[in-house]
């Protein structure tokens, strides 16, 4: 696990309190970092709430609808509220997303209500609920946010036009608030990531499923959680408005031997 001092922060997590957003938060809890765990509406909290117990880290936990767009700033402008000031920012929008099209669809098959909703619910929901978080830290001038998005906004994939459409806006949202710095001392970047051990399994083999890949293996939730607690602390404090990948190189190009 990566080591840095969050001492005296607060980390606002806004995903599902599924395993990524578990790991990321025992990541951060443990360098310091006092938790709160925003989950979307529709998942339960319980297995989060137990996982931080287990590891002696303080954690609030509250739920938000995304997808309810004019609830969403006075809900976040609550929870604020209530946490107290943020100084840490991660948006998990890639579990949902990713399972929503998992069965894939091309062009003149997509249903478009379905496109909306996502699309609405990952770039209007997430701009909404960064924008109350980011006003916070613009009154202090300083905080980081920390955007965790499929690898799909840089590499697409056939038949997945809902993952690529939110993976992409979210990729360049955050490169413009992290342009946006010079204004308000707030660092935004992205971690894109690739297949983790904890997705669900497709019918295809291993073999084939990382032939392209450099590392030949799904990563780990915690190997990400490294990557966003590096970007979320000071240890990068040079660094904003990057794209980082952690996809065990499927980014870097076709690496097979044909």
């Amino acid at each position: 696990m990566i080591n840095v001092d969050l001492k005296e922060r607060t980390a606002l997590i806004v995903g599902t309190a599924g395993t990524l957003d578990i790991a990321m938060a025992e990541s951060l809890g443990k360098n310091g970092a006092k938790i709160v765990m925003c989950y979307e509406k529709g998942y339960k909290s319980e297995e989060f709430e137990l996982a931080m117990k287990a590891n002696g880290i303080k954690c609030l936990c509250r739920e938000i609808d995304l997808a309810a767009l004019d609830d969403i700033i006075p809900t976040m402008e609550k929870i604020v509220s209530e946490a107290g000031n943020i100084d840490i920012l991660v948006n998990n929008a890639v579990s949902e997303v990713e399972d929503a099209d998992v069965e894939g669809k091309p062009l003149h098959e997509i249903d478009l209500d379905t496109f909306v909703y996502f699309t609405d619910k990952y770039l209007k929901g997430l701009l909404r609920s960064s924008k109350v978080v980011a006003a916070d830290m613009a009154s202090r001038k300083q905080g980081t946010i920390v955007n965790v998005v499929s690898i799909r906004g840089i590499i697409p994939v056939a038949d997945r036009s809902i993952c690529v459409a939110v993976s992409s806006g979210v990729h360049g949202m955050s490169r413009m608030w992290g342009a946006e710095a010079k204004y308000d001392n707030i660092r935004s970047n992205t971690v894109a990531i690739g297949v983790l051990d904890c997705d669900k399994k497709l019918d295809v083999s291993d073999d084939v499923r990382f032939s392209h890949a450099g590392i030949r293996r799904p990563g780990t939730p915690e190997e990400v959680a490294d990557a966003v607690t590096f970007l979320a602390s000071d240890a990068s404090s040079y660094i904003t408005g990057v794209v980082l990948p952690v996809d065990g190189g499927i980014n870097a190009g076709y690496s097979r031997s044909f």
